[in-house]
């Protein structure tokens, strides 16, 4: 699967496309991938802040 653009918002933890070496390893390991919207990124982060009053680090390292 190729995403047609990345959004900006989560820029450094998701990729246009998953690499030809790295595919075959995650086929192995990883039961689903699953496609979220920046709206639902930001839905997440709201939840956590109201649930334990803690900021989500979305930084890429």
């Amino acid at each position: 699967m190729v995403l047609k653009d990345v959004g900006r918002f989560a820029d450094g933890v998701t990729v246009e496309q998953i690499g030809k070496q790295t595919y075959p390893i995650a086929k192995q390991v990883v039961d689903e991938v699953i496609l979220i919207s920046n709206d639902e990124i930001c839905a997440a982060i709201k939840d956590i802040y109201e649930d334990v009053r803690l900021i989500a680090n979305l930084q890429a390292r």
